[in-house]
């Protein structure tokens, strides 16, 4: 039942059984006597059910109830909702297989329309809505560009005849980027090998033909010159720079998380511009939390890259020592879009939860629907070593 008049901090975080990040901040919130509960939503419709009654007249006779028949216990809708990275329902194998699309699409529908209708007052981190819009490439661009960060030329195009001529303007070399980060991987049969595919350097003469340029929109920019790479989080209004040494390494030029294993990471300051600048393009977004992606030029201009509204950063605290871990479930607790972060005399770090954290994940796999087979590309250190982890990207 919705529990709209509780008034202790308390945090719903909608997520899946194999994401570690989700089981670290929930025990960093419980060690903080924060009330903290997963809603796994691959647990729909096998091991779960959800009821929505909507009064006719006042809304404060309205119920929302997630239930967990295995566990036998119900998850309360509660203050504050972190959107993780929660899986699409897994529809079970007994489903005919010319109903299982209807089933999909209504189990979808329906708990993507719970999450809609949550009381008054409730903070999404990030509104699922927002974080859609967020994720569109080219309009994240022109916000970027109509709130002041200077960004590249782009083509975003599946035209062979446009993108061989923005190749030749940009003196025969680009880049190309593909517009998501989760399935631009496949398996190579013949070379019985993973491949993976992030941002490329390309010419006009490794192009493929016109056929195969116009099958799969892309997004092509001019290669820019790199003294290094920026990664700033931003929860609320607390801000945090990591300088990425990408140029250190011939293999993560182009991309860092070709040699993230190894390169070298360092927490900088923010200058009060970025500050203010990272600030006003979540505020546009909509978002309360965000992960930014620039180059830094040699002669030290900043350039706008992305921006992930889901992004991961727990991994940053163990390179450099920032205390993420502690800062975020803070901000968890206090979601105002002003929230500045206060370091306290002892932070909470990752090592005060990881064990706890990885029991919590192991028996979670053991009584929780686990999401449909997808291939993942680990391209970030793992932030706590868990059997059952699986290695997200740090987008």
């Amino acid at each position: 039942m919705l529990e709209s008049q509780q008034r202790w901090p308390s945090v719903l975080i909608a997520t899946n059984p194999k994401d570690a990040d989700s089981f670290l901040v929930q025990e960093a919130l419980r060690q903080k006597g924060v009330r903290a509960e997963l809603a796994h939503l691959s647990d729909f419709p096998s091991h779960a059910t959800a009821s929505l009654y909507v009064e006719s007249s006042t809304p404060a006779d309205d119920r929302w109830l997630l239930l967990n028949r295995r566990l036998g216990t119900d998850t309360p809708v509660l203050a504050t909702v972190w959107w993780r990275r929660p899986e699409r329902p897994v529809i079970p194998p007994d489903v005919h297989s010319d109903d299982r699309e209807f089933v999909r699409q209504e189990t979808t529908k329906f708990i993507l329309g719970l999450w809609h209708h949550l009381p008054k007052g409730t903070v999404y981190v990030n509104s699922p809505a927002h974080a859609l819009e967020a994720d569109r490439k080219p309009y994240q661009l022109r916000i970027a560009r109509e709130i002041g960060f200077a960004i590249p030329p782009t083509l975003f195009s599946n035209d062979p005849a446009e993108i061989r001529a923005a190749l030749q303007k940009w003196g025969g070399r680009a880049v190309y980027k593909p517009f998501g980060s989760v399935h631009n991987f496949w398996f190579d049969s013949d070379r019985q090998k993973l491949l993976a595919l992030f941002t490329a350097a390309i010419d006009e003469s490794s192009l493929p033909d016109d056929r195969t340029l116009s099958l799969t929109p892309g997004i092509y920019q001019p290669i820019l010159p790199k003294a290094f790479e920026l990664r700033v989080t931003v929860f609320g209004s607390s801000v945090f720079s990591t300088k990425i040494f990408s140029q250190e390494q011939e293999e993560s030029k182009m991309d860092w998380r070709n040699g993230q294993h190894t390169l070298k990471y360092e927490a900088v300051p923010t200058s009060s511009n970025l500050r203010k600048l990272c600030l006003s393009m979540l505020r546009r977004l909509r978002l309360l939390m965000g992960c930014f992606d620039f180059v830094v030029t040699p002669q030290g201009d900043l350039i706008f890259l992305e921006i992930n509204e889901g992004g991961q950063f727990l991994w940053l605290e163990k390179l450099t020592g920032t205390p993420l871990l502690d800062a975020f479930s803070d901000f968890l607790i206090d979601t105002r879009k002003d929230f500045r972060w206060r370091r306290p005399a002892k932070p909470l770090r990752l090592q005060n939860v990881q064990a706890i954290a990885a029991e919590n994940m192991a028996r979670a796999a053991e009584v929780h629907v686990v999401p449909e087979p997808q291939v993942r590309i680990e391209d970030a250190p793992p932030t706590v070593p868990m059997e059952h982890s699986e290695q997200h990207a740090p987008q």
